[in-house]
């Protein structure tokens, strides 16, 4: 249950969007003078969530005061996000502002065609659609949502998050409807396909009731098409009946970003640009330009500007503030983990459960894929050594592998030298990059056996299949191959590709491109001896398939 204090506090002076979502438990409270800041502490900023719950006179006087305490204890000070006026005022207090995006309105007098015009079913046929085929939408108490109707809507909800993997967002976007149902309207949807609700609606009080914020609205993924839409009409049409003026639909990051008016000073006005074409770009964790377009199609009567409020440079500082604070866990574990969801709808069934966790940090990355790591910098150091110790340089000339008269040191030096910073670079850096997926997912011991596999056995066994094979089918070429010479980590990096494909639904998808490559350089270039990296990647494959047989017989 919500805080009596805070919730008087939230109808009192919980006139923003986003006050309501500040009830989330992750949020402090830092008390003002007539009421409260609710916000996060993250590394190196406090960031306030909303405007301050207090009286509107008194809101750019409680931000002072927090980014003072925040400053006291070594820490920046953020706010987001706020509404034009009280940007405003506290760029007049020497604060920084930026342009967050905007919220799209619905006036219902107008939107619900009121005045004579177009009602919301003639803009959107979706919806209309849905409504003649005999959708129809319930409003549900919140006692019925926290009791025998709860377990219905915890489907849809667990549905919803299903077919949208990686990491949950926290901050203002935490998606947690069913946490506190008292004090929210409550509309469902009934499509005739799905078997019980195909999709819900919780809508919060702003501004005393006299708007709504259409907070959370989650489907079903078999939903008919239209069903959120068809959703928001009967809601909006339910809370008109109750007195209500608006309806809110939230912020769309970086939209419309020409209504937040002159950039503040020369740091914003650079960063204008930029933002723009990240609205168009981002897409994790969920795709801004999607969002405003959803919620476009709404055709909203107006697009309130909205920004964020800083004590302290708009660069990367505030750029580690946000992304803490939407990501509790760390910005790094968040990526890592939707790649890794990402990763997971592409593996062969079963597989997921072998793996290792996902690193949960930089440090944790860094100690789960230790081995690839000292690799690399070993290669990378041995290479630049070439240069001041002659000693080294003669090495590197005496270890090149030639099938025709093999040595030692080709056969166990030559694939740790590389011919220029080309090749080193290209070698290792797809070394860094499969080294780490196989370590990370799999552990040390089969990244062990892959490397050594592709470093050291791949060249004997080249010259011992293909010499006997060339000498039946292509005689003239064997001389040539007999005198090509190789040296190189890049047998390695083929044989980690082959180990990483073993767990794919698809293996061909990551095979195929390097052994098209493989065989090119055998046939269009000429080079016999490039077979190597076809038997490193079957190899890997090999290994990598009888590991996941290994793992599977283990609890």
């Amino acid at each position: 249950m919500i805080d009596p204090g805070l919730d008087a506090l939230l109808r009192l002076h919980g006139d923003r969007t986003s006050s309501a979502l500040t009830a989330h438990p992750q949020f402090r409270d830092f008390e003002v003078e007539g009421g409260r800041i609710r916000h996060v502490v993250v590394p190196g900023a406090w960031v306030a969530a909303a405007e301050p719950l207090c009286p509107v006179e008194g809101r750019a006087a409680a931000f002072a005061a927090f980014a003072a305490a925040a400053r006291a204890a070594g820490q920046r000070a953020v706010m987001m996000p706020v509404g034009v006026s009280l940007a405003a005022a506290c760029r007049a207090r020497g604060f920084r502002t930026l342009g967050l995006g905007a919220e799209p309105v619905l006036e219902l007098a107008h939107w619900l065609g009121e005045d004579g015009g177009p009602g919301p079913l003639d803009r959107l046929p979706l919806a209309r659609a849905l409504a003649r085929r005999g959708a129809r939408v319930e409003e549900w108490s919140a006692d019925a949502v926290d009791g025998p109707h709860r377990a219905a809507l915890e489907g849809v909800l667990s549905r919803w998050r299903a077919a949208r993997p990686g990491p949950a967002v926290g901050f203002l976007n935490t998606v947690d409807p069913l946490r506190d149902p008292h004090g929210r309207a409550w509309f469902v949807l009934f499509d005739g396909r799905c078997e019980g609700p195909a999709a819900f609606l919780a809508a919060a009080p702003v501004d005393g009731g006299r708007a709504w914020f259409f907070a959370d609205y989650p489907r079903d993924p078999d939903a008919r098409a239209g069903a959120v839409e068809l959703l928001m009409v009967e809601a909006a049409r339910a809370l008109r009946a109750r007195g209500a003026v608006e309806v809110r639909l939230g912020l769309c990051p970086l939209a419309h970003l020409k209504s937040c008016g002159p950039p503040d000073g020369v740091g914003e006005a650079l960063l204008r640009p930029w933002l723009r074409h990240q609205h168009a770009a981002v897409t994790w964790p969920f795709s801004y330009a999607a969002v405003t377009a959803f919620k476009a199609k709404l055709d909203p009567s107006r697009w309130d500007p909205l920004f964020l409020v800083t004590d302290g440079a708009r660069g990367p500082g505030l750029a580690r503030a946000l992304a803490w604070a939407h990501f509790p866990a760390g910005p790094f574990a968040a990526r890592t983990a939707s790649l890794r969801a990402r990763l997971g709808a592409e593996l062969a069934g079963g597989v997921r459960a072998r793996l290792r966790p996902t690193p949960a940090g930089p440090g944790d990355a860094l100690r789960a894929g230790a081995c690839t790591v000292a690799a690399v910098g070993a290669l990378g150091a041995l290479h630049a050594a070439r240069g001041p110790w002659p000693a080294v340089e003669a090495a590197a000339a005496a270890s090149r592998y030639v099938p025709g008269a093999p040595t030692a040191a080709g056969v166990w030096a030559g694939p740790l030298f590389h011919n220029h910073l080309y090749h080193l670079g290209g070698d290792l850096l797809s070394f860094l990059v499969f080294g780490l997926l196989v370590e990370w997912a799999a552990g040390r011991g089969l990244w062990a056996l892959v490397v050594a596999f592709g470093l050291w056995a791949t060249n004997p066994l080249t010259a011992a299949a293909l010499g006997p094979a060339l000498g039946r089918w292509r005689p003239e070429a064997v001389a040539s191959f007999l005198a090509e010479s190789d040296v190189g980590s890049s047998n390695a990096v083929y044989a980690l590709v082959g180990a990483a494909s073993a767990g794919l639904r698809r293996p061909a998808l990551l095979l195929l491109p390097f052994a098209a490559n493989g065989v090119y350089l055998c046939v269009g270039r000429g080079s016999w001896l490039s077979a190597h990296h076809l038997v490193g990647l079957v190899g890997g494959w090999a290994l990598g398939a009888v590991w996941l047989r290994w793992r599977a017989g283990r609890p």
